[in-house]
């Protein structure tokens, strides 16, 4: 649940940026560095307390498969899919 609600807000703060989808803004701020380094931050961030043992015993969770890293991601994207459904 933390993964999801880390990278749907993630994907939001694009979304929010300006009447584009969610999608282009996110492909778009590659060339922002400062965006990039933040968003490789947290990424980094999140991935050591998924996958470190000692996150894991303070909070009591276990390393992700593949599969559960797919289904992350659909539910981050299907957070935001309503704000880009009314932007048009």
């Amino acid at each position: 649940a933390y993964s999801i609600l880390t990278l749907s807000i993630m994907l939001i703060a694009y979304q929010l940026k300006n009447y584009e989808t969610t999608i282009s803004n996110f492909l778009r701020s590659f060339s922002d560095k400062v965006s990039l380094s933040v968003n490789i931050g947290i990424l980094v961030i999140l991935l050591l307390y998924i996958y470190l043992p000692f996150f894991n015993k303070l909070a009591n969770t276990s390393p992700l498969s593949i599969k559960w890293w797919l289904f992350i991601l659909l539910f981050a994207f299907i957070a935001v899919l309503p704000f880009d459904i009314f932007k048009k």
